[in-house]
């Protein structure tokens, strides 16, 4: 029986790659806690002059390349106001977010990135009730409110040994996906 076993196993490791490459079109997708992810065309992963087939550290110029790569809008390099580069962009829908790359070292890099939206609800207020509960039902993403009522959501990426550009896109799409799945959890949709 465990020969059978270890025989069916082997037998799916090595379907897995053709499996994947009959997805064709379909890309990835699906739904991560609630929110509705869309389709991320698969493809074979290539290295590209300005954006890494696997992201060893994150770099402001690669970052942007990847969300230009991924149709996002206004994308652009800035300084915040400690010195550092960041990349701001907008969705498709055009919400505004930020993506700072953190956990700077000199001989590493920056292993860490902090994507971050923020803005002013038209529906209503939310309240710091309302975000610890979509912080305690939705772990990828950490939603906050500040004393003006501004709404803040964030969510960090690391780069530890690596993370392939298609897993960074999806990491991305959770993060802005996840407004809908806090205006959801607090019964503004």
């Amino acid at each position: 029986m465990k020969r059978f076993a270890t025989l069916i196993a082997a037998g799916l490791l090595i379907a897995a790659p053709a499996i994947a490459q009959n997805q064709g079109d379909k890309g990835l997708g699906g739904r991560i806690g609630g929110v509705q992810l869309p389709q991320v065309p698969t493809q074979p992963q290539t290295s590209s002059a300005t954006v890494p087939a696997t992201f060893t550290k994150f770099d402001a110029a690669e970052i942007s390349a990847l969300l230009i790569e991924m149709g996002m809008k206004d994308v652009r390099i800035s300084k915040n106001a400690n010195g550092q580069d960041e990349v701001l962009a907008a969705s498709e829908d055009g919400l505004k977010f930020n993506a700072i790359p953190a956990a700077c070292q000199a001989n590493t890099g920056c292993l860490g990135l902090d994507l971050y939206a923020w803005w002013t609800a038209d529906d209503g207020k939310l309240t710091p009730e309302q975000a610890n509960n979509f912080n305690k039902n939705y772990r990828f993403a950490k939603a906050y409110v500040n004393e003006a009522g501004e709404i803040y959501l964030s969510r960090y990426v690391i780069a530890d040994y690596g993370i392939p550009r298609d897993n960074l896109k999806v990491e991305i799409y959770a993060f802005l996906g996840s407004v809908d799945g806090l205006y959801k959890s607090i019964g503004w949709k």
